[in-house]
């Protein structure tokens, strides 16, 4: 009997997960659960951000949205694999029950795969003064009040909250959409800005943020927020409009699985190959994996290895353990700007922007048909580039 598998979330690991297992097991029956009908290409948020249309028309907008909105019928399309667009009420471990708003469904195997939710870390008035910038619905959000506040003509004040790759890529972007009389801060509490990359990286995007006019404000950890002011430990600032990119936890699940201990951050400790202790037959993926780091291109090699356990499982061999693989970054800041280091390489300007690019591309032929992929893409260097 062929087994009954079910991956709930359609992010970078469900996806990679549900078409690698349609190659291995042909005859399986794979349903994915998503809340939409579409797969977003987080890393390209910004840029719907900070777009410029020629006439804000709604046929633009929606050419915008679908620049990072893949259509998940479109990556499943002639691959079987059943499409379930629905939200989990909860997940029975122990029954292996799968219970959505509208159905109930059993599994061989499950995968989560539901990644994260902002981490607000407690601080007062974060939650309720700051936008967010996690999904296309946020981005487009964020684009709506920029563009109600330049035709305000008064002089913008807008604070990032977080120095890491989003909050540097957004405030690089907006020093191109906002006039020149805008004032953009990021503030980052620790001692620099991507604290986790190289002091050349560091160092170079500083400079870039400078060159820009972007003020930034390390050593700065927030410890309150009301509707006009950023309260620091001796100091405080003004703002405008507010945007929180720093930290994240994995979706809010505590009442919806039950017999799952979850970290601090909200995620499920794993085993080595990725499957929960207690139940074997469980794999944890993504941002909701207590697995570091939590980026895209770790989901989808996290996702391959899952889909090659499930099958080492049902042959009733030895599963394997996952290994992260060197991460390759490419930071945008700025119009074609960006950074990277490759073998201990480093490059900065066009040809890492360029670079970046054809990274989507590749991403997105690795999902859908080549003429798909090629619009989609086409279709969002043309929109970007009109804000460089």
């Amino acid at each position: 009997m062929e087994p009954k598998i079910i991956i709930l979330g359609a992010g970078f690991g469900g996806v990679r997960a549900a078409l690698d297992l349609r190659k291995s097991l042909p005859n399986s029956e794979i349903t994915i659960v998503n809340n939409t009908l579409y797969h977003c290409y987080h890393p390209d948020l910004y840029e719907v951000a900070t777009a410029k249309l020629d006439h804000e028309t709604a046929l633009e907008l929606k050419d915008l949205a679908g620049t990072i909105n893949l259509p998940l019928e479109e990556i499943f399309k002639d691959k079987n694999i059943k499409l379930l667009i629905d939200s989990v009420k909860e997940v029975d471990l122990e029954k292996k029950l799968v219970i959505t708003n509208e159905d109930k469904l059993t599994y061989d195997y499950l995968i989560l795969s539901l990644g994260s939710e902002t981490n607000f870390f407690g601080i007062e008035g974060a939650k309720e003064y700051s936008h967010t910038l996690k999904s296309t619905q946020d981005a487009l959000i964020i684009r709506n009040d920029l563009i109600s506040f330049k035709k305000q003509k008064k002089d913008l004040a807008i604070v990032i909250a977080g120095g890491g790759f989003t909050g540097v890529e957004l405030a690089g972007e907006m020093s191109h959409y906002l006039p020149s009389s805008a004032k953009i801060k990021i503030v980052e509490a620790m001692e620099n800005i991507l604290p986790s990359l190289s002091n050349w990286t560091q160092r170079t995007t500083s400079q870039r943020l400078k060159s820009l006019g972007i003020e930034v404000l390390t050593n700065h950890p927030i410890k309150k927020i009301d509707q006009k002011k950023i309260y620091f430990d001796s100091e405080e600032i003004n703002y405008d409009y507010l945007i929180w990119t720093t930290g994240i936890k994995g979706a809010n699940l505590d009442e919806k699985i039950n017999g799952v201990e979850f970290s601090k951050k909200s995620q499920i400790p794993v085993q080595e190959d990725l499957s929960l202790t207690k139940y074997p037959e469980v794999f944890c993926i993504g941002d909701l994996s207590a697995t570091a780091p939590s980026t895209a291109w770790s989901a989808i090699n996290q996702a391959k290895t899952v889909a090659k356990n499930i099958v080492f499982k049902l042959k009733k061999e030895s599963t394997q353990k996952y290994s992260s693989l060197p991460s390759i970054f490419v930071i945008p800041v700025g119009g074609v700007f960006a950074l990277t280091t490759i073998s201990g390489i480093n490059l900065s300007g066009l040809i890492p922007w360029i670079l970046k690019e054809l990274i989507a591309l590749r991403y997105f032929l690795t999902i859908l048909n080549p003429i798909k992929a090629l619009n989609i893409w086409w279709k969002g260097v043309r929109i970007y580039t009109k804000n460089d």
